[in-house]
């Protein structure tokens, strides 16, 4: 790699760092996945759970009764839950709910449910709550042993029950499985979901295909993309860096639009006029939603981070096509999509980060989350792949003189999808 191209790509990488650095420095903003966790103990005769979830979530909290009257947002979420949410023990099922509030940290809500049961050991936990109102909503809720050890699950809409296994019960129900195995598969099942309905993921590693232009090329980006996800997701969810999710939100729009001008630079022998042109847009619009949303200036900074990793990135993109380096391209885009998959990284953590586990509790199902977005991403991409050859090949069959626009026709399409979400969730 040449002398200046190494320098781009040094000065690329030290702007997005320091962007994310900044974004990393003020507090933590909402996560898009609706996501809430539970603990569950044993007290006497009863089981008692507390369960937590992000205020936020408040909003999508059908009415429980036509004109009641709440102290409390927690009050609120106690009344919705409480006929939500049952325990059956092998004696039967226990007693309705008594539910209240309880005192939580900033930006979140917590209730107590307590179950009066007949005693028995513990059959199985239904858990239906905010389903109705969001479908995508996951639960991941911890159960302490009476002998010690926990076991652990993650209600879906479509797993909303919990059925133990206990050492001797012969009952003939259908069980769990082990809650290590099970919890784990769970959160691979996440994964791939995760990446399969992000919208803005799979618009990035589609414009990333178009982009590359030649499949040995795609694979190396992707790796590179991967490596670079696989690092933030892992740092953001065991505490390391906990950037503001709503830079990082308006920032995976830019990844695209970055994509997107590059691929058209290119045809165009334009990227030195699009870097300067990029770059002063994305320092404008971080402008412009700072002083609108009166945030911290570490906001500011992390986007005018994000303005000069811009211009470096396609100005390192010129001196390619312009030097010798070009024929190390595949590789240097690969670098690049790993510094663009930083910021993927930690859009992709949203949800474990509301789980309610620390530490090495949070070895598992990261492991499983991330094994998961790999999964999911290799399906995009094989598929995407695969109905692009079928698509290039039947055009090129027949002829069609549109052939040589379709690249340009989707590389508009992105860019108007990466322009907006970059816009919206700067200002939202």
């Amino acid at each position: 790699m040449s002398s200046p191209v190494g320098r781009l790509v040094f000065l690329a990488g030290a702007a997005l760092m320091a962007s994310l650095i900044a974004a990393a420095l003020q507090p933590a903003a909402a996560h898009d996945r609706s996501t809430s966790h539970s603990k569950w103990r044993q007290a006497g005769p009863a089981w008692v759970a507390t369960l937590t979830m992000p205020a936020r979530e408040a909003t999508r909290l059908p009415d429980v009764a036509a004109g009641a009257d709440y102290d409390s947002l927690a009050a609120r979420f106690a009344a919705y839950a409480e006929p939500l949410v049952e325990v059956e023990t092998a004696n039967g099922r226990c007693a309705g709910a008594q539910a209240r509030p309880l005192p939580a940290r900033q930006g979140f809500l917590r209730i107590e449910l307590r179950f009066t049961c007949a005693g028995g050991a513990l059959r199985q936990i239904t858990y239906r709550t905010l389903f109705d109102a969001a479908p995508s909503h996951a639960h991941f809720a911890r159960l302490a042993r009476p002998g010690g050890g926990f076991d652990e699950f993650l209600f879906t809409a479509e797993r909303t029950v919990w059925r133990l296994q206990r050492p001797g019960d012969q009952t003939g129900d259908q069980m769990s499985q082990p809650a290590g195995a099970g919890t784990f598969v769970n959160f691979v099942e996440l994964g791939a979901a995760h990446i399969l309905s992000g919208l803005d993921h799979m618009a990035f590693l589609l414009m990333v295909l178009v982009a590359a232009g030649r499949l040995r090329a795609a694979i190396i980006a992707v790796t590179g993309f991967t490596l670079g996800h696989s690092l933030t997701l892992s740092a953001a969810t065991l505490g390391w860096l906990r950037p503001d999710s709503a830079a990082i939100e308006a920032f995976i729009g830019l990844t695209i639009i970055l994509v997107a001008a590059d691929h058209v630079a290119r045809a165009t022998a334009s990227h030195r006029p699009l870097a300067m042109t990029l770059a002063g847009f994305t320092a404008l619009v971080g402008a412009l939603a700072w002083g609108m949303a009166e945030a911290s200036l570490n906001r500011l900074l992390a986007y005018l981070g994000m303005s000069l990793f811009a211009g470096a990135y396609l100005f390192l993109r010129d001196a390619q096509e312009r030097g010798a380096a070009a024929s190390q391209g595949p590789w240097t885009f690969a670098l690049l999509t790993m510094l663009f998959g930083l910021i993927h990284g930690f859009g992709f953590a949203g949800f474990l980060l509301d789980t309610g586990l620390t530490g090495g509790d949070l070895i598992g199902p990261l492991l499983g989350f991330n094994l998961g977005v790999e999964l999911g991403q290799l399906a995009l991409v094989g598929g995407a792949g695969a109905l692009i050859w079928i698509i290039g090949h039947f055009l090129r069959q027949r002829a069609i003189p549109a052939l040589g626009n379709a690249p340009y026709l989707l590389t508009a399409l992105l860019t108007a999808l990466g322009t907006y979400w970059f816009i919206d969730r700067s200002f939202s």
